[in-house]
């Protein structure tokens, strides 16, 4: 078995400017905004991640770990054959690549991430 890597965290965050601030300074990390998306990013030493704007579907406390997946269909069979569960819909995030969230057998719900292929040039 490979040794998978969280490629991905969101932090719930009622202002995710502010948040963005608020992180970078007291953690150096480096930010990035993607306006199209109102979707505001950071990138840590071995990670990044994302403020996602508190509302109806995300509250505070919500955070959510991706983790990165070459095939998330098998993954998602192997996380139900050890007693997870599929959590939601397949999502497409275009141009980047899909994501699907699941709950581990306490409940605890995370994501896998598939990153789309690069570009043939």
């Amino acid at each position: 078995m490979t040794k998978r890597a969280i490629v991905h965290i969101e932090i719930p965050a009622k202002a995710p400017k502010k948040a963005q601030e608020f992180y970078a300074n007291l953690f150096g990390w480096e930010m990035d905004a993607i306006e199209d998306y109102d979707f505001y990013s950071f990138r840590a030493e071995n990670t990044g991640g994302a403020f996602p704007a508190v509302g109806e579907e995300v509250k505070p406390g919500d955070v959510t770990v991706y983790i990165g997946s070459e095939d998330i269909e098998a993954d998602l069979a192997a996380i139900e054959k050890a007693g997870g569960k599929r959590v939601g819909e397949l999502m497409p995030v275009p141009g980047y690549g899909r994501l699907v969230h699941f709950s581990d057998p306490t409940g605890n719900v995370l994501a896998l991430w598939q990153p789309d292929p690069p570009a043939q040039q």
